[in-house]
């Protein structure tokens, strides 16, 4: 599930401010810039299922483009203010209470071989809140495998 509206009204500000429009094409050359939406999007979809960039659905810029941008919002800490503004939204908006769902049984956390596998009801499928907090259970995971190791 790829952000909403709302979200995307949070977020883009932060792209456009930290990393304005290149100058025209006209003026330049080369190919036209890629549109930070569909990017971000890919990154999401991305970090959220855990699987190698190259995996990356085509309905998605090419895992380069995502990868490339991924890497300068990293270090430009875009990408840590993004996830900030949506982590605040996800609170703000109802939130997402973690402790409840996995108490209740609707997400499920399993480790299959050296991958985290997260399992979720069906009502909570394609929300915007469970597609939110999945970002930030999967980098969580990931943190933990990391120290684990």
């Amino acid at each position: 599930m790829d952000l909403t509206d709302q979200q995307w009204a949070l977020v883009q500000p932060i792209i456009s401010e930290r990393h304005p429009p290149s100058p025209s094409i006209s003026t330049v050359g080369g190919r036209p810039p890629s549109d930070p939406r569909p990017i971000l999007d890919g990154i999401i979809w991305k970090i959220r299922s855990a699987v190698p960039w190259a995996d990356l659905p085509n309905c998605y810029p090419s895992h380069q483009t995502c990868f490339r941008r991924y890497r300068l919002w990293q270090r430009a800490g875009t990408l840590n203010k993004i996830f900030s503004t949506l982590f605040r939204d996800l609170l703000q908006r109802g939130g997402f209470d973690l402790d409840q769902a996995l108490t209740a049984g609707s997400i499920n956390v399993t480790l299959q071989g050296s991958r985290y596998q997260i399992h979720a009801a069906a009502e909570l499928l394609d929300t915007w809140q469970l597609s939110t907090a999945l970002v930030f259970i999967q980098l969580a995971l990931t943190r933990l495998k990391q120290q684990s190791s």
